[in-house]
């Protein structure tokens, strides 16, 4: 399955693609074209994920600096469309880095998103020093992140030992049942431990580095 990703300023998206990115989720996931609209204020790229003509998946984010840091944010995300929602992580997580590379030259980024099962660390792949998930010592450094990124999640409740976060409403920010089939790439390295303290409606930050040189070897096809 050939899969293709055009990213755009979140300025440009309009009532009628928040139509059709909500006829792609799944019956379950409540997001209806106002959530989708409201939702998109809040991030700066909305990325869309096609195969041949049909909508794979989406996703909201941004890339900016928390307190000098440059951070690439995942904000919501949907592999619903497709039945390899693996490849289409894969492609998004790709995309972002792609930016990275190119807006931060020379610079390590963190990369960071709000996951409700353990399928959803596929976009941390390959990345460095995976946190809470990575087996490392959770410590102040690492906790000062995660406080930092729950604010900028605008999360409701959030705990700094296990990095478990609570929205204002009752919507998950990740539409990924299973990753299914596709080609996933290892999470092997990565515990689920901390995904059996969560809650119904409750979220995972999780956050990797991706340092320089890894992100060299992401170079854009065409200019972005």
């Amino acid at each position: 399955m050939v899969l293709n990703v055009v990213t755009k300023d979140a300025e440009q998206f309009t009532d009628l693609e928040a139509g059709v990115f909500g006829d792609l989720v799944v019956p379950s996931v409540d997001w209806s074209v106002g959530f989708l609209t409201k939702e998109i204020e809040a991030w700066s790229l909305v990325s869309k994920v096609t195969s041949g003509n049909r909508l794979a998946g989406f996703a909201y984010g941004s890339l900016e600096r928390i307190g000098g840091t440059p951070v690439v944010l995942f904000g919501l995300v949907s592999t619903a469309g497709s039945p390899e929602p693996a490849s289409v992580l894969n492609v998004l997580a790709d995309e972002y880095l792609t930016r990275a590379r190119i807006s931060f030259p020379d610079e390590d980024v963190l990369i960071a998103a709000r996951c409700t099962q353990r399928s959803h660390l596929q976009i941390f792949a390959g990345l460095s020093d995976v946190c809470p998930v990575g087996g490392g010592r959770i410590g102040g450094e690492e906790r000062a992140w995660g406080s930092r990124l729950a604010k900028r999640f605008q999360a409701a409740e959030f705990d700094r030992k296990s990095m478990i976060m609570a929205c204002h409403d009752d919507s998950s920010r990740f539409d990924s049942a299973d990753t299914g089939p596709g080609s996933l790439r290892s999470t092997a390295d990565f515990s689920s431990q901390p995904f059996t303290q969560m809650k119904p409606n409750d979220h995972l930050i999780v956050w990797g580095w991706a340092p320089a040189d890894y992100l060299n070897s992401y170079q854009p096809d065409v200019a972005v």
